[in-house]
């Protein structure tokens, strides 16, 4: 195996070991359960409402509406239930118009939400709600038909108890205006003001509780939680109950406020999305691994260099050979031979006197000087004779070939 190959595979290792690391220490680091307010009916954890449904449906038949009121949620029947527990009751007006029948028919709605819906309020009575909280870790929960002690809750996130807001109706607006005007009906006080009332329409009722979290699995597991909604299901009747869950789920996607239910927090709750951000997360860094090095810039491609100059020759040598004139080649011969003359011996020769010249051009060049004297000799003839004969200019290209390959 070569050396690079060696360290890609120690590379993708280190990455391996790397991923599960971060994964192991990151699933350390994550709270056990989620601590958002849910309020979903298969949800078991603290913000739950598992235990609250299969509580309802031990001792009556539950229905879930899971698309619509208006199609779920029948007119025809009598002494029903309709029940939505979540943090804000958002529906479309055709929805609250079939309610408000159901309701008028001689069914209930139960409403465990923090604000009394406007569109449903605006059909009962003309006069606003006003509302109130505290802003503490704990409250109390009392009942005035009940005699006994007030059930104690707090508001717990992680390991620690934090500060809550528990919604209610101011106690004198609602007695003074609200019970005398509108026959609104209280059931349940949460310290000094009211969290859980009533009101008739039609002949039904609808009941409202402005703190769901009461209902949780967190404070259902306590006595005091279990007590507490023993007493505000005792108005239920006996039989259907219709559980809202489609604008359940409406409701609690508008509402982020924990930390708990960021989107990266919903990503690393699901399995298969959180391998996919680990995944990715280990790509990202094998990426910047190998693009880190230094790499060489690309080389231009080269094309093959081409020998002009034969092609140059081979056009020169066409053109002469269509002039079909001997002499205009014999004195290109004359003038390379009197340059070579010239570069080599330092002999500048006059062609008009050639003849003064043979004597010092046969010393230098160690060739007798009647060969020397037969070169001038033929270029005179390949010139003056007939310019279409071959035979001369060939036999003083030989010459001259001869004399360039053993000239000293």
């Amino acid at each position: 195996m070569s050396s690079k190959k060696i360290s890609i595979f120690i590379i993708l290792l280190v990455a391996g070991i790397l991923g599960v690391l971060i994964y192991n220490y990151i699933t350390e680091k994550l709270p056990k359960y989620k601590w958002n307010e849910s309020y979903e009916c298969k949800s078991d954890e603290p913000y739950g409402t598992k235990l609250l449904y299969n509580l309802l449906d031990e001792e009556n038949e539950v229905f879930k509406i899971n698309k619509s009121i208006l199609r779920q949620l029948p007119l025809k029947e009598e002494h029903t239930n309709y029940f939505f527990i979540g943090n804000y009751y958002d529906t479309d007006s055709t929805d609250i118009e079939h309610l408000m029948n159901y309701v008028a028919n001689g069914n209930k709605a139960f409403l465990f939400t923090t604000r009394f819906p406007s569109q449903i309020l605006e059909k009962i009575t003309d006069f606003e709600i006003i509302y109130n909280y505290y802003d503490t870790t704990q409250v109390s929960i009392s009942f005035p038909q009940n005699n006994s002690n007030a059930y104690k809750f707090k508001y717990q996130y992680l390991k620690d108890t934090a500060n809550y807001y528990w919604y209610c109706v101011d106690s004198n607006y609602f007695e003074d205006t609200l019970q005398q005007l509108a026959n609104f009906n209280q059931l349940s006080y949460v310290e000094d003001n009211i969290c859980y009332y009533s009101v008739k329409y039609g002949k039904g009722e609808i009941y409202f509780h402005s703190i769901p979290l009461l209902f949780t699995n967190f404070n259902l597991i306590r006595e005091d939680g279990y007590q507490n909604a023993l007493q505000c299901f005792k108005y239920f009747y006996k039989g259907k109950i219709y559980w809202d869950e489609k604008n359940q789920f409406l409701s609690n996607s508008m509402f982020f406020d924990s930390p708990d239910s960021s989107p990266l927090r919903y990503l690393l709750s699901q399995k298969s999305f959180r391998w996919a951000w680990y995944i990715g997360l280990s790509l990202i860094i094998i990426f910047m691994v190998f693009k880190s090095r230094r790499e060489q810039r690309i080389i231009p491609i080269l094309n093959k260099p081409q020998n002009t100059t034969v092609e140059f020759n081979k056009a020169i040598s066409l053109l002469y050979y269509q002039a079909n004139d001997n002499s205009i080649v014999a004195e290109e011969i004359m003038k390379m031979y009197l340059l070579h003359l010239k570069s080599k011996f330092n002999i500048n020769v006059n062609i008009s006197k050639y003849e003064s010249y043979i004597s010092e051009i046969s010393k230098r060049s160690d060739l007798s000087e009647d060969f020397i004297k037969d070169i001038f000799t033929k270029h005179i003839s390949a010139i003056y004779g007939d310019k279409k004969n071959k035979d001369s200019l060939i036999d003083f290209h030989r010459s001259i070939e001869y004399f360039y390959k053993n000239s000293k």
